[in-house]
C-alpha cells in the first residue's frame, strides 16, 4: 500500500486495466445486442451460421461471459481502488485531528520555542512541514476536485456500461 495519495497515477494495475477493457468490450457487445434486439446469426471469421435456437444459446453465452468479466473487474478493481484512495482518507483524518487539537493554528507556532519546551528540533521541523502541507492542500483543495472526473472515467463509466449492457441483453433474452 502506498503511504501518500497520488492523483496522477491510475488506481488500477496493468492487469486490472486489461480486465476492465475486456469487461467494457463484452458489456458493450451486450449493450449493442440488447439495444438492437438482434442476435448474431453468423460468425464470419470461422464461417459459422446459427439457427434461431443456437442464436438464443449464443446470447446467453455472451451474457455469461460479460457477467464473468464484469464481476472479475469488480473483484480486482475494488481492492485496488480502496488501496489507491486509502492514503487520501488517512490524510484527511489526520488533518481533521490536527485541526481539532489546535496543533497547526497560526498563533501556536511560537509555543514550541517558549518557556523551556525541550522538543527535538527534528520534531519541530516535521510539525512545521506538516503544517505547511496542510495549508498548501487547503489552498489547492478546489484543484483536487478533478479527482472526481478521474473516478468517473476510470471507475463509474465501466460499471454503468456493464450494468446497462448486461441488463439490456438479459431483458432481451428473457422476453424472447
Amino acid at each position: 500500500m502506498k503511504t501518500k495519495f497520488d492523483i496522477y497515477e491510475s488506481p488500477f494495475s496493468e492487469e486490472t486495466r486489461n480486465i476492465r477493457r475486456n469487461s467494457l468490450l463484452a458489456c458493450g457487445l451486450c449493450l449493442f445486442i440488447g439495444l438492437t434486439e438482434n442476435l448474431p446469426s453468423k460468425f464470419g471469421l470461422l464461417g459459422l451460421s446459427f439457427d434461431v435456437r443456437q442464436q438464443y444459446v449464443i446470447g446467453w453465452f455472451i451474457l455469461s461471459v460479460a457477467l464473468y468479466h464484469f464481476l472479475h473487474f469488480l473483484a480486482s478493481g475494488g481492492i485496488e481502488f480502496v488501496n489507491w484512495i486509502k492514503p487520501r482518507f488517512i490524510d484527511l483524518v489526520m488533518t481533521k485531528k490536527a485541526n481539532e487539537t489546535g496543533l497547526f493554528d497560526d498563533d501556536s507556532s511560537g509555543d514550541f520555542y517558549e518557556g523551556g519546551n525541550e522538543l527535538d528540533p527534528s520534531k519541530i521541523a516535521s510539525e512545521i512541514k506538516q503544517a505547511s502541507l496542510v495549508k498548501v492542500e487547503h489552498r489547492l483543495r478546489y484543484l483536487y476536485k478533478i479527482i472526481f472526473l478521474k473516478l468517473v472515467i476510470e471507475v463509474l463509466v465501466p460499471v454503468v456500461v456493464a450494468i446497462w449492457g448486461l441488463t439490456a441483453l438479459a431483458l432481451f433474452l428473457a422476453c424472447r
